[in-house]
């Protein structure tokens, strides 16, 4: 017998804070590759946007294995992920997914509306 993993949305993991299911996102603007110190060794972050029809968030990657799959305009499932202050983070115990591109016209527009793509400068 077979179930179907239902998907939670950006909204419900903002709200609820980290579950099971996964989410489907969209990177919707990328920053720039940050270095910085902890611990006396030199650690790199990668800040983005990431949106679904509902709803986008500031995004940080501290696993650089995983910065090739958050370039602008991909799609990505997430599983396993820290939400911090409406923040999500991807750490090394985040299951993260290159998936076929969501072609969503709200995507850009939320992110628009949070203005989160105008504001990955940190």
């Amino acid at each position: 017998m077979h179930s179907l993993l239902q998907m939670s949305t950006l909204k419900q993991v903002l709200e609820e804070g980290p579950c099971e299911r996964p989410i489907k996102v969209k990177v919707v603007a990328r920053g720039d590759i940050l270095t910085y110190q902890k611990d006396g060794q030199e650690r790199q972050s990668l800040h983005c946007a990431v949106a679904d029809n509902e709803e986008a968030a500031r995004t940080v990657i501290y696993d650089q294995t995983q910065f090739r799959r958050f370039e602008e305009g991909s799609s990505v499932t997430l599983r396993n992920i820290i939400v911090r202050a409406q923040q999500l983070m991807v750490t090394r115990n985040t299951r993260c997914y290159t998936i076929y591109p969501l072609t969503h016209q709200l995507y850009q527009s939320v992110a628009q509306k949070f203005s989160i793509s105008y504001t990955l400068h940190y």
